[in-house]
């Protein structure tokens, strides 16, 4: 119900959108009204910054029906369900139901690495639609030439064991050399370019031996210096740990038994032993193994092939359906990318390609489900339609009114069946449309100092932890009250703890509720906070017309002051009047975070007054500025600065309503100077600091087009006069009639007597015409400002003198005419 006692003139109302749609359960687009007499009328709403507005043409006790759709739109995959209630049932119409194709996609990039280049890969792909790589176009596919690498050569034979080992003896019992060989089996094809040994023992001295390593494609056969050589005269550190040995190229194919040999040779001929470097294996069976001379310890020997050198040739992927791409000759490490035509019949990736190296490949690809045999379902009735839906393309299934009730499901089923569970979930573009009409019982109010609202809910079904959310249509600091009351008993207050207030957002909590259950909310939220005080509004201002707001004081202390900084107006400077106490002085504190404190030094309890505004904002850039009114104006308007806490603090003054193109100057009316000036432009902003002074906006009657044009009077006065036009016409001819009386007296032959000369002819008539012009022209100069800063520059200067001459041309006018002037004798 929309109510107002106190006003009946038709205006806009503004609800809170998400309230609305909370409680009916969809979005109205129009609104139906019957005024308390009985007429009835009807008006589109529309949408503002989250509230619901629409006209109501005369403004009475009304009950309100929205009238709007229920609607259900977006992508729904295939298993999605919905809910939605209505609490009337009778106006439902227009029910249609809609479904558009549109292709669900899933990244399934694959990776592979170290392959050999005729390797293949079997390959999936999930979905009914052909795949897509990067920017939609292709699959992609990135081929790397693997070009160095690292390979452990020692292999087994088989048998779980290392069967082979390396000692290197120099000087052994009779100062002879000792050679030894390895057998390995390269587990990757390529060209052997270096060697790491790892020496697991050092013993003796070194006496400088050197080794050359020669490689044979045979098994161990303890003849060394057999193949080819690829290194010559190695000369091993005498310490443990790895050695690094840089050889000669040699290729090698994996899987293929070779033999290292290393061949010692150098000797002090001592007859001693005194240098030992060896690599030894963990077999028992070993004689010396287990010797005494290396402490009967154990090693691992560890022979690496690196930096292997391989390049691949003519390289070629197809995917076992038809298609393929061709990649050409790879240099060491270098990668090259292609997109490759595949289908939901791919099987393969079958690399083709010479050489002895290997190959990494990544494939970007994107698999994709078009829309199949779509399904609706509402409370059971299905709808459905056969086929497949290309993307955009859209077709209408049948629905019928009947099948919507108070409490209502839609499930939503896509596929045939045929889909692996690996393939993108399909999906259905759903457009679900029908007309809902809803009678609710909505309360609002909206002054400039507190907001209302009364809802009405009645809820067709049970509910459990129901809530209740009215966003405020303006700033708001704090809540008045909130009661509730359930099927038009007794009001009841809600607990602080049962409800929330976020920023201007309002959330209710109601417990549970029976189905039929019509529950009622209604709350008052301020915008005003009165610290150390207390007072009740009793002639409240509407949102949108101009602050006049009467109030009175319950009780108040000496510091306490009223915060306006969440009103509509809270950028303006407010001002009290006719306050009831006597030497009111009030003023308002504004600061430059944003506060706007209005004091009332003198008020005390019981006490009356009303709050207004002026159009000019204040803002501090540091610190705090006191301003008061005492002659309120609309129209260039007059306040009073007095400095905060600290004076000094620069302050910019913003006329609100500052005419644009036109020039005003921010005058100092105490100090008869001018602070700024400037050109408004919707609206005009000055700067001028805190000092104790009387300000005033004026339009420049000098460089304004639009003339200097009175103050409108909003509860004070200006005392001009001459703002009265009626005033200065009759001046005007005043001054006429005594410039021609001026042209009766001195026109004519004898004109002017000037002294030492004599009668001079003057033509009387210029007095009368100068005269009535001058006299125009002041009266343009009044209200437009018009005459030139040059002439007047010239006036100003020559002003003293022309005054002097001015008094004396009157002073002998006057002697003339009085000498000349006949005295009469009554007899």
């Amino acid at each position: 119900m929309l109510k107002d006692d106190t006003h009946s003139q038709g205006r806009r109302v503004a609800i809170g959108a998400g309230a609305v749609k909370d409680a009916l359960g969809y979005t109205p687009k129009r609104v139906y009204g019957t005024h308390e007499d009985g007429s009835k009328w009807s008006r589109a709403v529309t949408y503002d910054a989250g509230m619901l507005v629409f006209e109501v043409p005369h403004f009475s006790s009304n009950t309100v029906t929205f009238s709007g759709e229920v609607s259900l739109t977006g992508s729904y995959s295939d298993g999605s369900s919905v809910g939605y209630e209505l609490s009337s049932l009778d106006s439902v119409s227009n029910f249609s139901i809609n479904v558009s194709g549109e292709t669900s996609t899933e990244w399934e990039n694959v990776s592979k690495t170290d392959l050999e280049p005729s390797a293949t890969n079997s390959l999936s792909i999930a979905g009914n639609a052909p795949p897509t790589g990067p920017n939609s176009s292709s699959p992609e596919l990135t081929v790397t030439d693997n070009a160095v690498d690292s390979y452990n050569v020692v292999q087994q034979n088989g048998d779980g064991d290392t069967d082979q080992s390396i000692r290197l003896v120099g000087d052994s019992g009779g100062d002879t050399a000792f050679s030894s060989e390895m057998q390995i089996k390269p587990d990757a094809s390529g060209t052997i370019q270096n060697l790491t040994l790892d020496i697991k023992y050092a013993n003796g001295d070194d006496y400088g031996y050197t080794v050359d390593i020669y490689i044979v494609q045979e098994g161990t056969d303890e003849t060394y210096g057999e193949g080819t050589q690829i290194k010559s005269g190695w000369d091993p550190s005498h310490t443990t740990g790895k050695q690094s040995v840089s050889v000669s190229d040699y290729s090698v194919s994996s899987d293929t038994t070779y033999t290292i040999e290393f061949v010692t040779s150098g000797t002090d001929n001592d007859g001693t032993q005194d240098s030992l470097l060896i690599a030894i294996d963990t077999s028992a069976s070993s004689t010396w193994a287990t010797d005494s001379v290396f402490g009967g310890e154990s090693a691992y020997p560890d022979v690496t092939v690196t930096d292997i050198k391989r390049t691949v040739s003519s390289v070629s992927v197809s995917d076992g359906a038809g298609t393929s791409v061709s990649f050409g000759d790879f240099s060491d490490g270098e990668s090259k990318t292609k997109t490759i035509d595949l289908s939901t019949s791919s099987s393969e990736l079958n690399f083709s390609g010479a050489g002895p190296g290997d190959l990494d490949y990544t494939l970007k690809i994107q698999e994709r489900s078009k829309t199949v045999d779509p399904v609706v379902t509402v409370n059971g009735e299905t709808t459905s339609y056969s086929g497949t839906l290309s993307d955009g393309e859209t077709v209408s299934l049948s629905a019928n009114d009947s099948w919507v009730k108070s409490s209502n499901t839609v499930n939503v089923s896509v596929g045939d069946g045929t889909l692996s569970a690996d393939a993108p979930s399909p999906s259905v573009n759903l457009d679900y449309v029908h007309d809902a009409s809803d009678k609710q019982s909505v309360n609002y109010s909206s002054e400039k100092w507190r907001e209302s609202y009364n809802v009405s809910k009645t809820f067709a079904s049970d509910r459990s932890s129901v809530s209740l959310t009215i966003p405020f249509a303006g700033d708001v600091v704090g809540i008045s009250s909130i009661e509730t009351r359930v099927n038009g008993g007794t009001w009841s207050s809600v607990s602080q703890s049962s409800y929330s207030l976020s920023n201007t957002t309002l959330t209710v909590n109601m417990g549970s509720v029976n189905g039929g259950d019509t529950v009622e909310v209604r709350t008052t939220a301020r915008r005003v906070n009165v610290v150390d005080g207390s007072i009740t509004v009793t002639e409240p201002t509407v949102k949108g017309e101009r602050l006049d707001t009467k109030f009175r004081i319950d009780s108040w202390s000496t510091d306490a002051h009223i915060s306006v900084g969440a009103t509509p107006d809270a950028g303006r400077i407010n001002y009290a009047y006719k306050a009831s106490w006597s030497n009111a002085d009030p003023y308002a504190k504004i600061t430059a975070d944003g506060y706007n404190f209005v004091y009332l030094p003198a008020a005390s309890s019981g006490g009356e007054a009303r709050m207004s505004t002026i159009p000019v904002r204040v803002n501090p850039t540091s610190g705090e500025v006191r301003v008061s009114v005492d002659e309120p104006r609309t129209q260039e308007p007059q306040f009073v600065v007095r400095p905060g806490a600290h004076d000094g603090d620069t302050v910019d003054f913003t006329y609100l309503s500052a005419s644009d193109d036109t020039h005003y100057v921010l005058k100092s009316e105490t100090n008869d100077v001018v602070r700024a000036d400037g050109t408004a432009n919707s609206p005009l902003t000055l700067e001028d600091d805190d000092s104790a002074e009387t300000l005033v906006f004026l339009k420049d009657p000098v460089s304004s087009d639009s003339g200097v044009v009175g103050p409108v009077d909003v509860g004070g006065d200006s005392g001009d006069p001459l703002s009265s036009p009626t005033v200065v016409v009759i001046a005007w001819g005043l001054l006429t009639a005594g410039f021609y009386v001026m042209h009766r007296r001195i026109g004519g032959p004898s004109g002017l007597r000037i002294p030492f000369v004599g009668a001079v002819p003057f033509p009387g008539g210029i007095i009368t015409a100068v005269g009535s012009v001058g006299s125009g022209l002041l009266i343009i100069e009044f209200y437009s400002g018009r005459v030139s800063t040059a002439l007047a520059s010239v006036i100003e200067s020559v002003g003293p003198i022309a005054g002097i001459a001015a008094v004396g041309i009157v002073v002998w006018w006057a002697y003339n005419q009085f000498r000349g002037r006949p005295v009469v004798i009554d007899q």
